[in-house]
């Protein structure tokens, strides 16, 4: 957890001071981000364009069926149009789909749970979207990664995992 919170702050600091002259006339803004997937995590986030076709996205939330189970992303995002585009093209890299559930053993709401787990997927995936107002973003994601993890007692066999999901994105400021 220290690796990523380290990994988050330098990021972050690198984003931040990247010299005005390189960024395009959309960089430097925030937009906010929501995400719904195929295992039910409802996510909440930021996005931070370094250039106007490139960001920096983060999410975290919980999952539906299971709300002591935290979930996140952390992806760069290359996307393939202007932000005032009506059509929007995002290809997304990273850790695409995270996962841990460190309390459910000890709140014991489900007894077949008794041990920590945890699951990296780190993968892409293609963001086809639509802009039905200025600043809104709807999108669907497709895409898949590698899934290493720790449940039951052992480490699981790396495995491919698809990511699918519904995205929501409201661009802040210019």
């Amino acid at each position: 957890m220290r690796r990523v919170l380290a990994f988050l702050v330098a990021a972050t600091a690198l984003f931040v001071f990247v010299p005005s002259g390189l960024q395009a006339e959309g960089a430097g803004t925030w937009s906010l981000q929501s995400e719904f997937d195929l295992y039910l995590g409802l996510k909440a986030g930021v996005e931070y364009r370094i250039l106007d076709s490139l960001g920096l996205r983060g999410t975290i939330g919980f999952c539906v069926i299971s709300p002591l189970m935290t979930c996140y992303t952390l992806v760069g995002v290359w996307h393939g149009f202007p932000p005032d585009n009506p059509f929007q093209l995002d290809v997304e890299a990273g850790l695409i789909q995270a996962s841990f559930n460190v309390l459910e053993p000890y709140v014991n709401l489900d007894p077949t749970i008794d041990t920590p787990s945890f699951y990296w997927v780190p993968g892409a995936a293609l963001a086809v979207g639509f802009c039905p107002a200025a600043g809104h973003v709807i999108s669907f994601r497709a895409g898949g990664g590698c899934c290493v993890g720790y449940d039951l007692n052992k480490w699981q066999s790396p495995q491919f995992m698809p990511n699918i999901g519904l995205e929501y994105r409201l661009r802040l400021g210019k």
